[in-house]
């Protein structure tokens, strides 16, 4: 399955890389993509045509930044149908062996924290759109455990004794964690909303300022060269506002969370 995946198709140095498939690689990419819950933008849209397509090669990179400065690369993030699939692949073992999680079992001191043992999952978000960034978050069985797990696994040690967490203490974990993914997405999401919608205003006024020199300057301008130049660079910050603005709208459809759980286990808390 996705065989290819394990060999190096990415070219080039720097920000930006050339991504280089054949047509075999492309139809099975192609085929093979999770159509459940798949996004319909113009970077899905971009890329299922690039993959329908005759070419060979398209421009990709990992950063953001990078990807904002052109329309023509492709933005490989943790929601881009290439990164998923990849990631599926990775989690199978490359054979269909599925991993999953890790789990574990541990103990440690605490003179505070509620003595017992407690069910914990360790989540991975992937917050994305114009505030991007990665983060590690716990949830716990105990409310009072749940805002001092992340401490105390750096301080924890192996329990040796038998047992593992049950299918019961799972299924709890994930409704808290989805509880506390579902808020933290929905300020998140309007918080890009916030920074989109303001940066939008300050180029639309910074846009307009320089529209407004660029018409004078046409206005005064009296051989036909310069008046040529002058509608040129007219057009231009047209363009370029045009498109800045586009990829700002861009930015705020695509915030989002994407959680992916890194272990579960079981933390013995005592005082001694």
């Amino acid at each position: 399955m996705l065989g290819f995946l394990e060999r190096d198709f990415f070219g080039g140095s720097g920000p930006v890389s050339t991504l280089r498939l054949g047509a075999d690689a492309k139809r099975e990419l192609l085929a093979r993509r999770d159509v459940r819950g798949r996004r319909t933008g113009p970077r899905s849209t971009r890329w299922e045509d690039w993959l329908r397509g005759a070419s060979s090669r398209l421009a990709v990179t990992f950063r953001q930044e990078a990807a904002r400065e052109s329309d023509e690369v492709v933005h490989l993030d943790a929601t881009h149908s290439l990164v998923q699939q990849a990631a599926a692949f990775l989690t199978e073992g490359g054979a269909g062996r599925a991993v999953g999680p890790t789990r574990v079992r541990v103990q440690v001191r605490s003179p505070t924290a509620p003595v017992g043992e407690h069910a914990f999952a360790v989540y991975r978000w992937t917050n994305t759109g114009v505030v991007a960034r990665d983060e590690l978050v716990a949830v716990c069985s105990s409310p009072g455990v749940e805002r001092v797990v992340m401490s105390l696994l750096a301080e924890a040690e192996d329990d040796s004794r038998p047992g593992q967490i049950d299918d019961s203490a799972l299924d709890a974990l994930d409704r808290r964690h989805h509880e506390k993914w579902r808020s933290a997405r929905e300020r998140h999401v309007a918080e890009n909303a916030r920074i989109v919608d303001h940066r939008l205003q300050s180029l639309k006024v910074s846009h307009h300022a320089r529209e407004e020199i660029l018409r004078e300057q046409l206005a005064s301008a009296v051989h036909e060269n310069i008046r040529r130049m002058r509608e040129a660079q007219l057009e231009h910050a047209r363009k370029d506002y045009e498109q800045t603005a586009s990829r700002l709208r861009a930015s705020a459809e695509e915030a989002d969370i994407l959680a992916s759980v890194v272990v579960h286990g079981t933390m013995r808390i005592r005082r001694r």
